[in-house]
């Protein structure tokens, strides 16, 4: 393996991850908000 192969697997880990990352936050923030709501709901 030359150096850019190895700069291209490393930067292709990198946007894997980091796309992992963006999911998973969304996913959380998505629960978050929908409990935010219920909880409202339920103070009505």
């Amino acid at each position: 393996m030359d150096e850019d192969q190895v700069r291209q697997l490393i930067h292709d880990a990198i946007r894997d991850h980091e796309a992992r990352v963006a999911a998973i936050s969304g996913v959380i923030r998505a629960l978050l908000l929908a409990g935010t709501w219920h909880a409202l709901l339920l103070l009505r």
